[in-house]
């Protein structure tokens, strides 16, 4: 084949990846992120809800939290009940979380590899490791908030004069 030839089988038209195939390919060959995290997509969640930052936690706050689910590993407990430890992270660092048996039955099936979560709990310093952990309370998939969360917020203003008793 001449340089002319091969020219012509480079005309048929690609598919452009989407975003979270890019991340993932990005992450898998480079290790590193370079479009963006996974969890920068969210952007209406992140408006109406108080998201922190993994860096940012400390003991004893009760938080909100978006993570990119790296690692599950179920247990079962001394009662025979199944729970769940997690591994995520954020673009700002990396972030342990706990999931007791009453959640975690409720949750369980949202919860896989490779998606974004929101969750909310409570920091703790682990007694296992001295690293901070969540204890979730509320699991959702970020994606699903994200659908039912409107665009906007609407406001309603009452003239002085309504808020005066008859």
């Amino acid at each position: 084949l001449d340089l002319m030839e091969m020219m012509e089988l480079k005309k048929e038209e690609i598919a452009e990846y989407t975003s979270q195939e890019k991340l993932e390919l990005e992450e898998r060959y480079l290790g590193v992120y370079l479009s963006g995290h996974p969890v920068q997509f969210f952007p209406k969640l992140r408006q109406q809800r108080v998201i922190n930052e993994t860096s940012d936690l400390l003991s004893g706050q009760k938080v909100q939290v978006l993570l990119y689910i790296r690692d599950i590993r179920e247990i079962r407990t001394k009662k025979g009940e199944q729970m769940a430890f997690l591994e995520g992270n954020d673009a700002s660092g990396e972030l342990s979380v706990t999931i007791f048996p009453e959640l975690y039955r409720q949750v369980r099936q949202q919860i896989s590899l490779d998606t974004v979560l929101w969750m909310e709990g409570k920091v703790e310093t682990s007694k296992f490791n001295g690293q901070l952990q969540l204890l979730a309370r509320n699991i959702q998939s970020a994606q699903t908030l994200e659908k039912e969360t409107a665009s906007h917020t609407c406001y309603l203003r009452f003239p002085k004069e309504a808020d005066k008793k008859n």
